[in-house]
């Protein structure tokens, strides 16, 4: 008799066990805030849309790039890389979960997709752009310079080779 009733008290346990629902999945919060060597507090929350200026990209020759990340998708580069005169290239933007995918107006996707980090340093607002294959770029909140625009190459709506502009992005 006390065998059969330490079976049945086994039998119920297993089965209120077996009725347990699954725990919700829990989504792992994004990466915690750190602190880089030059002071930058860097997260994985913020905003790209705004005027940015390249100030450290990890490379002993530092080119001069200003990008502009409209809210309507869009974007403006400004670049004087491999080129003596400033050129402006155009395109469009997507940012979803943290990563940066992009197109120039002539169709071309950018050299990589990037993971894009914000950061805070001295009331100034940084982003960090790193591709798989690429050094980290690091742009601080700025206004892109009046001659810096109406002094830029258009290279965008022309009847060009884009093949010979190297891009930055």
């Amino acid at each position: 008799m006390k065998l059969t009733k330490i079976f049945l008290v086994i039998v119920a346990l297993c089965a209120i066990s077996c009725n347990k629902e699954k725990p919700e999945e829990v989504v792992p919060p994004p990466p915690a805030a750190f602190i880089d060597n030059s002071g930058i507090v860097w997260e994985a929350e913020g905003d790209i849309v705004g005027q940015w200026s390249l100030t450290s990209y990890g490379y002993p020759v530092q080119p001069q790039i200003y990008i502009e990340f409209g809210e309507d998708g869009k974007f403006n580069l400004y670049q004087r890389y491999t080129e003596t005169a400033w050129v402006h290239l155009k395109g469009s933007y997507t940012l979803e979960e943290n990563i940066l995918k992009g197109k120039y107006s002539d169709g071309k996707s950018l050299s990589t997709n990037y993971m894009v980090q914000y950061g805070e340093k001295s009331g100034k607002q940084h982003i960090s752009l790193k591709g798989l294959d690429s050094y980290m770029q690091i742009y601080v909140e700025c206004d892109i310079p009046t001659d810096v625009k109406e002094g830029a190459e258009s290279r965008v709506g022309e009847e060009m080779d884009f093949a010979t502009i190297e891009r930055f992005l």
